[in-house]
């Protein structure tokens, strides 16, 4: 099994809980996990930039996790709980799953400003065009504009059995 932690807290969490399986996190945490036999470390981006969110240190956990799936030559990936915005009925505040979690948040915390995610993931959306990226969400949940790459799929909850029962081309299409 793998989890994937770029934030130190949280690596250090699975640690003082045990965590057994592969634990991959950025290279910069290298020095302080030197006992740890079930760490990895992420692979550098697949690509070279210059803006801020170009730099790996700027990647979150679910984007690395993305990025190395995509090195796998994933013919899919879909994502649940990558909401990106704010709650349906508070567009400005958190709506993330661990809220309310240890090293996480509170459900009362101010939403977090998707730009970069977008960014980061439009990078993959145009290296990896092979791959079909579906995003699982609610039918009334807002979604990021990414009507100009044909490898990127909304779908609801509903259907999620369709990606889970076997790989295969998205056939649901993307959701209004």
């Amino acid at each position: 099994t793998n989890a994937v932690a770029a934030d130190r807290y949280i690596v250090a969490k699975l640690i003082k809980d045990n965590y057994q399986g592969n634990l991959w996190t950025r290279t910069d945490n290298k020095g302080l996990y030197n006992s740890q036999e079930n760490i990895k470390y992420f692979p550098p981006l697949p690509y070279k930039g210059d803006h801020k969110y170009d730099q790996q240190i700027h990647w979150g956990s679910g984007l690395n996790a993305a990025m190395m799936a995509c090195a796998q030559d994933k013919k899919m990936i879909c994502f649940l709980g990558f909401d990106l915005y704010g709650t349906v009925t508070d567009p400005g505040k958190i709506n993330n799953i661990y809220k309310n979690q240890d090293g996480y948040s509170d459900a009362n915390s101010r939403a977090v400003d998707p730009r970069h995610w977008i960014y980061q993931f439009e990078r993959l959306f145009k290296l990896y065009p092979q791959t079909s990226f579906v995003f699982i969400k609610r039918l009334d949940y807002p979604r990021a504009n990414w009507d100009e790459y044909p490898n990127v799929y909304f779908d609801t909850y509903d259907n999620l059995h369709y990606y889970l029962n076997e790989i295969r081309e998205p056939i649901v299409g993307t959701i209004a």
